[in-house]
């Protein structure tokens, strides 16, 4: 599979901008858009970002989420950690103490 990973700034402008090339480049037919699990979060946080600073309208903002969940993407969904995954203290020798045991 090819094709480009999509940013969430891109898409925030694309969304709430229509004027902008950012909307082009997502409405061309031959390109493929992957993005990683974490894109919905970035992009609705900033939605809400524009509409807290008084940039955006909050009921415009509402129907931007619905465009948001059919924008045409590859989803790329991360796996939950496993035992070793992040946990440096077995790996290498610890900087601070650990904040929370993991089972042995």
């Amino acid at each position: 599979m090819s094709g480009y990973v999509l940013d969430a700034s891109v898409a925030v402008t694309a969304l709430t901008e229509p004027e902008s090339p950012a909307v082009g480049l997502l409405s061309g037919n031959d390109a493929a858009f992957q993005v990683p699990s974490i894109f919905d979060a970035e992009v609705l946080s900033a939605l809400r970002g524009l509409v807290r600073g008084g940039k955006f309208d909050s009921s415009a903002a509402a129907d931007l989420v619905v465009d948001l969940m059919v924008l045409p993407v590859d989803r790329w969904h991360s796996h939950p950690c496993s035992r070793a995954c992040g946990n440096c203290a077995r790996t290498s020798h610890p900087t601070v103490p650990p904040t929370w045991p993991w089972p042995s």
